[in-house]
């Protein structure tokens, strides 16, 4: 994952290009600030980032793993027998 693409998800509100090349320390180097601005403009077109009101950068939701129950209740083969007792 890039820095820009964490920068942009670090605030949910989202920032403008001007702030994120500031956050980013590229304000005063053309080609980083140029790269960035490229590589800005690839994750809008792939749908990673948006531009909203105020012309604000804003990362978009990405799906996480499917859930699963199991994953969060530890499963009782694998409890010893004090912790069977205590829970019953």
């Amino acid at each position: 994952m890039s820095l820009l693409l964490k920068t942009i998800e670090a605030f949910p509100l989202g920032r403008t290009t001007n702030e994120l090349t500031v956050l980013l320390d590229v304000a005063f180097d053309g080609a980083r600030r140029e790269a960035g601005s490229r590589e800005l403009v690839e994750l809008q077109a792939t749908g990673v980032v948006s531009s909203g009101r105020g012309h604000r950068c804003r990362a978009q939701h990405r799906l996480l793993a499917p859930f699963s129950a199991s994953a969060l209740r530890p499963s009782i083969e694998s409890q010893t027998g004090a912790e069977r007792r205590h829970s019953s």
